[in-house]
């Protein structure tokens, strides 16, 4: 295995400056406010230290909420016309686009994703993201209703007020990005509240918006843990909307919250997928997505593959092909092309940190840990019903084997989180979500 770059020699390839603390940003300003929190981003290939992180005290996130709505009610991005905020946002694009290679280092270094993989797709989304609303939202129009012969109904698109997009750890680019454009391409204002463990990236991204012409007062950026700056948001009564991607049990907790104020809320919570690959399906290309699925950033995603449902018939082969797959996969060191895997975000996120009811499994596990290269886990582990529902965000699966075509229904579904089922027969990868393709055999 090839040795780990250093941060010290990440910063002089990339020729990149990492501020030594980083704050909120609250009407353009840079806040580094005395606060009861403050912690360190953890490079999680060596665990050095990146920066220091100064958490938003309670007066600072209301000031924050105090600016957003004043800003919603009489600042100059509400009041500008559709066309006006679309030409700032293809500035903020194409300046997201020329920061391309600082903001994917500064993902790479607080998520261990391969610097590779976010030059080339977060950072490249989140440009697109604002071009894709600002075009998006030009094509948005109301409609009229003639209920009687005396009236006439107008439905109409308009701003809601202040929305806060609250951003996870595994994808803090394209995700913010995304919700933050969403929200503010018709005329809202915003907050974006990062994860704790990821806010380097997304802090750059704010200060390129503001650089490149969007109103200070439009968009405010709050650095805070989930239970203080976090909790006090989402119930704060200048928020009018929130959007969470995250966990299910912070999930429940939002909405508790956002109850007593009746927010809008949107949550994209923990998924649980399954890649369900039958029998007359083309063996390589179902190889090929199946380790495309899991492996894909790392695994540290919540569309990962991390349940494998394979026809009996072909399981032993495809479990040999896949393990062997897995033995070549390249952790290799970091910013270069042969990487195809990162190091894990954090021990809390690591195979380590499972947890399950027998002492069998928990020996396996270690088992597994101090092995230099990947192996298979035991039958009686794999067909654990726990295994099944609480795998967790991670470069791991679980293998079953299924007899019949509609085993596999019952088998994907039964999870606590979500699901996104990946049905693969013959030659084409179909995506889908809870619904069933049979198989068709070959003439």
């Amino acid at each position: 295995m090839n040795a780990v770059m250093s941060l010290s020699a990440l910063k002089t390839k990339m020729g990149a400056a990492i501020p030594e603390r980083i704050g909120s940003i609250i009407n353009g300003a840079h806040r580094l406010d005395e606060s009861p929190e403050s912690w360190d981003i953890l490079y999680p290939a060596t665990e050095e230290p990146v920066t220091r992180v100064i958490g938003a005290s309670d007066v600072m996130v209301d000031e924050a909420a105090a600016v957003a709505r004043r800003a919603f009610e009489s600042g100059p991005w509400t009041a500008m016309s559709h066309d006006e905020r679309k030409k700032i946002f293809f500035k903020i694009a194409d300046a997201i686009d020329g920061a391309a290679d600082d903001l994917a280092f500064l993902q790479t270094v607080e998520t261990g994703l391969p610097y590779k993989q976010l030059r080339a797709r977060h950072a490249a989304r989140a440009a697109e993201n604002f071009r894709f609303f600002a075009e998006i939202a030009s094509g948005l129009s109301g409609e009229t209703y003639t209920q009687t012969g005396t009236h006439l109904s107008l439905t109409l698109h308009e701003p809601i007020g202040v929305g806060l997009v609250i951003s996870p750890w595994n994808a803090p680019l394209p995700l913010a990005s995304m919700k933050a454009a969403a929200c503010l391409i018709l005329g809202n204002s915003c907050i974006i509240k990062p994860s704790e463990y990821a806010p380097l990236a997304l802090f750059r991204m704010v200060e390129i918006m503001h650089e490149a012409g969007l109103p200070a007062d439009a968009l405010q950026f709050i650095n805070g843990g989930g239970a203080t700056a976090g909790a006090r948001l989402t119930a704060h009564p200048d928020i009018d909307a929130i959007n969470f991607v995250g966990g299910t049990q912070t999930g429940r907790r939002i909405m508790a919250n956002a109850a007593s104020g009746i927010k809008k809320v949107g949550l994209e919570l923990g998924g649980k997928s399954a890649n369900i690959i039958f029998e007359t399906a083309n063996f390589e290309r179902a190889l090929d997505a199946a380790m495309l699925a899991i492996f894909s950033g790392n695994g540290q995603q919540c569309l990962a593959g991390s349940r494998i449902l394979v026809q009996s018939s072909i399981a032993e082969k495809f479990n040999a092909a896949f393990v062997q797959r897995a033995r070549i996969c390249a952790l290799a060191i970091h910013l270069t092309r042969r990487q195809k895997l990162g190091r894990l975000f954090s021990r809390r996120t690591g195979i380590a940190s499972w947890t399950t009811p027998a002492r069998p499994q928990r020996m396996a596990i270690r088992s597994l840990l101090a092995a230099t290269r990947p192996q298979a886990l035991t039958k009686d582990i794999l067909s654990s019903r726990q295994w099944c529902l609480h795998v967790r965000i991670n470069p791991a699966f679980v293998r079953k084997k299924f007899s019949v075509p509609l085993q596999p229904c019952k088998l994907s579904t039964r999870s606590k989180t979500p699901s996104r089922s990946r049905m693969i027969p013959i030659s084409v990868l179909f995506l889908m979500c809870g619904r069933m393709i049979c198989p068709r055999r070959r003439a």
